[in-house]
């Protein structure tokens, strides 16, 4: 018999099932998420890929649009082959935490809008 033959292979592909939980707003970018993520776990927002129901995330959707309700599950990729800019990302960081502080001084958050439990939709307006 040939070398291999009838031998399972194995996946080389890492799954360290590590959660991070994070708390955001549903009108906030996955962009912002990729910031916040990083300041979590030093992996550059650059790098971060992040998909939802196999669903590649765009960095400028929000995560209403994204359909990013509490307790939502994402799947986290790094791709280290990404060029990283840690001061754009610092200014960055600084400018989010400001936004955040503003939001969650002026409203609260329904942990659950746009699910099936509240029946609640997000708001989405079409530019022409």
């Amino acid at each position: 018999a040939a070398h291999g033959l009838g031998t399972p292979r194995r996946s080389r592909r890492a799954n360290s099932g590590a959660k991070l939980s994070v708390n955001c707003s549903s009108s906030n970018t996955i962009s912002t998420l990729k910031l916040l993520i990083y300041q979590a776990t030093d992996k550059h927002p650059n790098q971060l890929v992040l998909y939802l129901n196999g669903r590649e995330l765009q960095p400028q959707e929000t995560l209403c649009v994204a359909g990013i309700i509490a307790g939502s599950t994402l799947q986290m990729y790094v791709d280290a082959s990404m060029p990283c800019d840690h001061l754009d990302t610092e200014s960055a960081i600084g400018e989010i935490a400001g936004s955040l502080e503003a939001q969650s001084s002026s409203r609260t958050e329904d942990g659950f809008a746009g699910s099936t439990l509240l029946g609640a939709s997000c708001a989405m307006s079409k530019e022409s």
